[in-house]
């Protein structure tokens, strides 16, 4: 298991919702889509933001980030749905799917803070750079600040302030991306052509519903 970093939280005020700067809830099909799960063992996992199919469906859980965790999940004991809570960094779906920017994270961010506050997890799974930008950057601290959010991928976070651990680890489109050729062809994706690594990301999972 990997070991913590040391880490202290400076408090982050949040600001109230801002749907009309931000203007993602204009542009979608299902604006502020809620979190889902059960949340039995009490730990949330942050994606980053509603794909084209759960905007269209208008709840979480049925994009390809979801269904390849579902999988994952299953195959360290875990079930998605009853034992997980599951949310994402934005409500809305960007266009073209693509990566939501620094004001429309700000925009949202009281939204979120509110689901965390409500759900009150023993861990927050965080996958990938866009929820590591939102819930551990603004809260670095002293030597650490600047860090990138690969450096923390397979740690355990506490954070002082929350009371509840932060585990940063790699997204779900880092564990599928394939390997591009010269010559226009695919490789298998990472999670196929590198055991060694899926079983990395498998375990930093794992550990999160080990945090008490």
């Amino acid at each position: 298991m990997a070991k913590s970093k040391k880490f202290y939280t400076t408090k982050v005020e949040s600001t109230e919702p801002d749907c009309e700067a931000c203007g993602l809830s204009a542009v979608c099909k299902s604006p502020k889509l809620k979190f889902i799960g059960k949340g039995k063992k009490n730990v949330l996992i942050i994606g980053s933001q509603p794909t084209s199919r759960e905007d269209l469906k208008g709840e979480l859980g049925y994009g390809d980030e979801a269904v390849f965790l579902e999988s994952a999940l299953e195959e360290i004991g875990i079930d998605f749905y009853e034992d997980c809570f599951y949310c994402t960094t934005v409500g809305c779906r960007p266009p073209r799917d693509r990566r939501p920017g620094t004001a429309e994270l700000k925009a949202c961010r009281k939204r979120l803070d509110r689901i965390i506050e409500r759900l009150e997890p023993n861990a927050v799974v965080l996958l990938g750079e866009v929820p590591f930008n939102y819930m551990v950057a603004p809260r670095i601290s002293g030597r650490l600040t600047g860090t990138p959010a690969k450096d923390f991928y397979g740690t355990r976070v506490p954070d002082q302030e929350l009371g509840m651990w932060l585990v940063p680890t790699w997204s779900v489109q880092d564990m599928t991306e394939k390997k591009k050729y010269p010559d226009g062809g695919e490789g298998k994706p990472l999670y196929q052509r590198d055991e060694a690594w899926y079983r990395l990301w498998k375990n930093s999972l794992k550990q999160a519903f080990t945090l008490g």
